[in-house]
């Protein structure tokens, strides 16, 4: 009975204000993924932003990315850190936790954006749906509180589109909406995407006579005004005006098309992660109605699909990618459930997601990832120090040791080992090795009078021993690394 009530107060609650209940369960779990899981998403997110944003932090150096990157995201995530830092918190991974906290909460933006955006075309119990879709879904809290580009414009995209599809739109919602979604460019420069088919689709629309010409006055003057940010920030980093860009249009151009340097992966990759992102095999039957959902909303879906075909059609895929048009495919998804809610299969198809997805969203957002170098970085930080050897080890982030020490040497394979510790005078050493070290290499290691010891291992967290457990062939770098500690030994003549 009690649990009745609770479920019942919670279903109230829902249908009387469904977007603050989705906000405070997106703050919840986003709460708890920033401060639970401390690992950067992808390498680029720790290289291009938190390790710059660390070493200011920890020893003053200027804010340094590559000439592909704007050094406007580091710098807030140093301010971030830097807040944390002054509240008395020291340890790294707190540090970094503290910034993801406050990058999570900026994504609750996000939640909003799409329930408004909903509400242009749904009533409110839906629209709450489609919040809460962008709220609660499994992967969302672990995805919106990353250091990542993709995830952080997920916030102003729903809102530029909420702006520009409102019924009988004023000349401010145009400016807002072309504002919000310039916006989003300066951070990720693939969004100029979404801005070029915008401004397509309402130039065909001027054509045929269904949007003001003087519209167009406010559309431009929002995007120009960003352009100037934009080439202003370029100046204030010592660069020439929005010479960022041409690098990055040069570097993409030059490894994505003329020599495919991140290779080649299918076309379907997208299409594939579309249809199983709402939990196969319900996700196969949920999607039945986009077709019909396209044609209803045509400035959304051209957008969409344009988007989506681009990332098909070039060499480097990832799935983070797709993270800026997520809250839109959520949208589209609840829109097509709310047309086909009258069939028994829909319903079914979605409960049975709903059930699915309540499961997965605990262990998906407790889980910590790449924990086997992070806290084996992070026990050196305050340790004695030593030169440090990298063996098998693929990642390493310097930043949770608080550059206590010079950067690793990286080696591969025993014999890639020896061949670095031959050059090295050290007589007093430390090495990290994915997996332990064999007897083989224990005489490999003798031949050069070292004699290790191990002190330390580090453990993956249980949902990576599971992935590792699914997919050892690309998972296993995140395996249990050991730490050794290693000195020199004299040998005694022979008499």
């Amino acid at each position: 009975m009690q649990q009745k009530s609770i479920l019942h107060k919670l279903f109230h609650v829902f249908s009387q204000r469904p977007l603050l209940f989705a906000l405070l369960s997106g703050f919840f779990f986003r709460t708890i993924a920033s401060f639970y899981n401390y690992a950067p998403l992808s390498l680029d997110d720790y290289t291009e932003i938190m390790d710059p944003a660390l070493r200011k932090l920890f020893e003053g150096q200027s804010i340094s990315v590559s000439i592909i990157r704007m050094e406007i995201f580091p710098q807030i995530f140093y301010v971030f850190v830097k807040l944390a830092h002054l509240s008395g918190i020291v340890l790294p991974s707190s540090l970094v936790s503290s910034g993801l906290f406050m990058l999570g909460m900026i994504s609750l933006f996000s939640i909003a954006g799409i329930y408004f955006l909903s509400l242009n075309f749904m009533d409110k119990k839906w629209s709450g749906i489609a919040a809460m879709l962008v709220s609660l879904y499994f992967l969302m809290p672990f995805i919106s509180s990353r250091a990542e580009l993709n995830s952080f414009v997920m916030s102003s995209i729903p809102w530029g589109f909420y702006f520009l599809t409102k019924k009988n739109s004023n000349r401010k919602d145009i400016f807002l909406g072309s504002y919000f979604l310039s916006l989003s460019v300066i951070l990720r420069y693939q969004i100029g995407i979404l801005i070029a088919t915008t401004s397509l689709y309402f130039l065909y629309q001027t054509f045929m006579g269904k949007w003001k010409k003087e519209n167009w006055i406010y559309f431009l003057s929002a995007g120009i005004a960003v352009l100037l940010v934009m080439g202003a920030l370029d100046i204030v980093d010592n660069r020439s005006p929005f010479s960022t860009l041409w690098n990055y249009i040069s570097t993409n151009y030059q490894s994505n098309i003329v020599h495919t340097k991140y290779g080649k992966a299918p076309w379907s990759v997208y299409l594939v992660l579309f249809l199983c992102l709402l939990i196969p095999p319900f996700s196969f039957l949920l999607t039945v109605p986009l077709p019909r959902v396209f044609k209803r909303i045509p400035l959304l879906s051209i957008n969409f699909l344009i988007y989506v075909i681009f990332h098909s059609l070039i060499a480097n895929k990832q799935e983070r990618f797709m993270f800026p048009v997520i809250p839109l495919f959520f949208f589209f998804s609840v829109y097509g459930i709310q047309m086909y809610w009258n069939k028994k299969w829909i319903r079914v198809s979605f409960y049975g997601f709903l059930i699915l997805n309540s499961f997965l969203i605990f262990p998906a957002t407790f889980t910590r990832g790449q924990m086997n170098v992070i806290n084996a970085a992070q026990y050196l930080s305050d340790k004695e120090k030593k030169p440090l050897y990298l063996l098998d080890v693929d990642f390493w982030f310097h930043a949770y040791t608080k550059f206590a020490f010079p950067y690793p040497v990286q080696t591969w394979k025993i014999s890639g080992l020896i061949s670095a510790l031959k050059t090295s005078s050290a007589n007093s050493l430390r090495i990290l090795k994915l997996g332990q070290i064999t007897d083989d290499d224990v005489k490999m290691l003798d031949e050069i009078q070292l004699k290790c010891e191990q002190i330390s291992e580090f453990h993956p967290d249980l949902m990576e021993k599971l992935v590792i457990l699914t997919n050892p062939l690309y998972n296993k770098r995140r395996d249990t690394t050991y730490l050794y500690d290693c000195q020199r030994v004299q040998r005694r003549e022979q008499k």
